[in-house]
């Protein structure tokens, strides 16, 4: 039996060499794709463009191809966590609590959770984001991850800002909010944001939006006696809505009005301090009485109310604490 040469050792050697490769690449591509097919985790923002500070969430879905219920749950590292880059690629790294409590998963069945992401992450700051969820799988050791998303954070246009105290006896009393009101066009419509936060330190308490509001008629503002502050504004034609707001940037209450016989609504300030809509119809109203409404028109007011020009803060005026 001939003895092979070196040369054709070596010929066989590199024939033999692709399918070795090939062999472990197809193994490799096995294991990545059964563990890949034990979970499957999506991510959705709600919106693509926010305002800064307002909440930014995002929908986590989870499904369970493992065959078998599992469990997700923090055991050193948490269970559900994200990966946030900035405008210029550097990571963000968590400033609030990460912890989620322990889920179960039925074998086959799909988990969502809407996630407020920039409560752990700050993105206070204009600009692109991209944002990826990542879900820890114990058994297995190792994380699912989402294609990641892009996220715009972006700011309005200041109509007003106002400065007032937080009245005695509450929480935070002696210290001073600024109410600030912003315009912002997505393209598709524009909206009416409000903030609140401490003048102060700068710190956001509530960034959110009040809906769409018609540029033919601005909204009005005033502050009432509590502090709280009033806006009105046309959301629809011939529709109304009044929200209150305190300076915890909490939503005290929100009524729809409608306009009536001629008469639009209006803010009118009384002489307690209080704050009330004259020259409408409310929608409690509308309803229980849609063939013969009793209209509170405005040449109908109580004694002590403000008279036809309703006074409201430009967009300049601001208060100053004493």
């Amino acid at each position: 039996m001939p003895i092979p040469t070196r040369r054709a050792c070596t010929a066989r050697a590199a024939a033999f060499q692709p399918m070795v490769v090939l062999a472990v690449a197809g193994l490799w591509l096995g294991l990545t794709g059964a563990s890949r097919a034990q979970m499957s985790v999506t991510m959705e923002p709600t919106k693509k463009l926010f305002v800064a500070y307002e909440p930014v969430t995002v929908t986590v879905s989870i499904t369970n191809r493992a065959g078998r219920d599992i469990v997700l749950a923090s055991r050193g590292t948490p269970w559900l966590s994200f990966s946030v880059t900035d405008s210029n690629g550097n990571l963000v790294s968590p400033g609030g609590s990460t912890s989620f409590e322990p889920v179960m998963i039925p074998a086959g069945q799909m988990l969502s959770r809407k996630i407020n992401v920039n409560s752990m992450y700050p993105m206070g700051q204009k600009g692109i984001y991209r944002v990826s969820a990542s879900v820890y799988f114990p058994q297995l050791d190792r994380y699912f991850q989402s294609q990641p998303s892009t996220i715009q954070i972006s700011d309005g246009r200041e109509l007003w800002r106002q400065v007032v105290g937080v009245p005695e006896g509450q929480e935070g009393e002696g210290t001073y909010r600024r109410y600030t009101l912003l315009s912002f066009n997505t393209g598709s419509e524009r909206l009416l944001y409000v903030r609140v936060q401490d003048d102060r330190s700068g710190a956001v308490f509530a960034t959110f939006s009040l809906g769409q509001f018609i540029a033919i008629r601005e909204p009005e503002w005033t502050i009432d006696g509590q502090n709280q502050l009033h806006i009105l504004q046309l959301g629809a034609p011939r529709t109304y809505a009044h929200t209150i707001i305190n300076v915890d940037g909490q939503i005290v209450a929100r009524k729809v009005y409608y306009e009536a016989t001629g008469q639009k609504p209006q803010l009118v300030p009384t002489g307690t301090g209080e704050i009330v809509v004259a020259g409408g119809i409310s929608e409690e109203d509308a309803n229980r009485n849609p063939l013969g409404p009793a209209i509170h028109m405005i040449s109908e007011r109580p004694e002590g109310l403000a008279g036809p020009g309703i006074a409201t803060p430009s967009p300049s005026e601001s208060a100053t604490p004493q």
